[in-house]
């Protein structure tokens, strides 16, 4: 299960654990849809990026 913490009274929350090249599944994602709908930004920690492409993947 993902986590999230406050990092703005309005907006922003820090979310984890979670490498986002590794989600796949359904749930996983909903659930980092459903942290943009509720905080707007999120910040997640520590993701190795190999390709610079990860953004578009979760966009869609």
């Amino acid at each position: 299960m993902l986590t999230f913490r406050k990092l703005h009274p309005l907006f922003v929350a820090e979310m984890g654990p979670v490498e986002l090249r590794a989600v796949h599944d359904a749930e996983t994602l909903a659930e980092i849809r459903a942290g943009m709908d509720e905080y707007a930004v999120l910040v997640f920690r520590d993701q190795p990026f190999a390709d610079g492409r990860l953004h578009l993947d979760i966009e869609q």
